[in-house]
């Protein structure tokens, strides 16, 4: 009973906004399918940053599967594509697949290494912020208008999109732990976002790519479908649904 009131409450803080405007929960990216470069900030021991393409699909051609694509530039960071046996792989592209067949794949182009994922974890929802969420205010950052909007997790996720009819997504971000060193924080180059529906090709599992990926530990969590247990260990995970 508590907790249904306040998701009720939620809810309301949500669609009342502030001042007597109706606000509603913006989509991730404003639109089914896109592409666009991000920034990461993340933690790894210490505070680190680089930059990824990412490209997003949830017009559901792929029989109703959401998927999408992270292309890792160097020096990078990216928890699935650490410990994999790819020596210095900080130093090269990593690429990240939440492909058509429900399988996540990691590929290292330059050093012609592909493994298979996971398939307990699908493409973030496009409808992430649709439940439980609430409306935290109109802002400026990054010399745009937004409206910031929180989502409740084992952390807090909080979502800043365009403050107009297209709302574009410019930062999503929590804290992996109380520690602010642990920042998780996507920026989103809004004026490079482009709508409309990526290359099919993206998409496609890797050819010959068959082999279970070995030593990462986010890899293994997923094969074994064990969502539960992440404990939303890096914010944007936490945003994923079951595939």
């Amino acid at each position: 009973m508590q907790s249904s009131l306040i998701a009720l409450a939620l809810l309301c803080l949500a669609l009342v906004g502030v001042h007597g405007v109706t606000y509603t929960p913006p989509l991730w990216g404003g639109t089914p399918a896109f592409t666009v470069p991000v920034n990461e900030t993340t933690y790894n021991g210490a505070s680190v940053q680089w930059g990824f393409r990412y490209y997003y699909d949830a017009s559901q051609r792929f029989q109703q599967r959401t998927v999408e694509r992270y292309e890792h530039a160097p020096p990078q960071w990216d928890m699935m594509c650490q410990d994999l046996g790819v020596d210095n792989s900080q130093k090269y592209q990593c690429n990240v697949v939440f492909a058509t067949d429900g399988w996540s794949y990691v590929a290292f182009p330059e050093v012609d290494f592909c493994c298979k994922c996971g398939n307990g974890f699908g493409a973030i929802a496009y409808d992430w912020l649709q439940e439980d969420s609430y409306f935290n205010g109109n802002e400026e950052l990054a010399g745009l208008q937004v409206q910031h909007w929180a989502k409740l997790g084992n952390t807090l996720n909080n979502y800043y999109a365009t403050n107009d009819d297209l709302a574009r997504p410019v930062r999503v971000y929590d804290y992996a732990a109380p520690d602010p060193a642990t920042l998780n924080q996507w920026d989103f180059d809004v004026k490079q976002f482009v709508a409309g529906n990526p290359n099919p090709a993206l998409f496609a599992p890797p050819a010959g790519c068959t082999t279970l990926c070995k030593g990462n530990w986010a890899c293994t969590m997923f094969r074994n479908d064990s969502a539960a247990q992440l404990g939303h260990h890096v914010s944007l995970y936490n945003l994923r649904h079951h595939a």
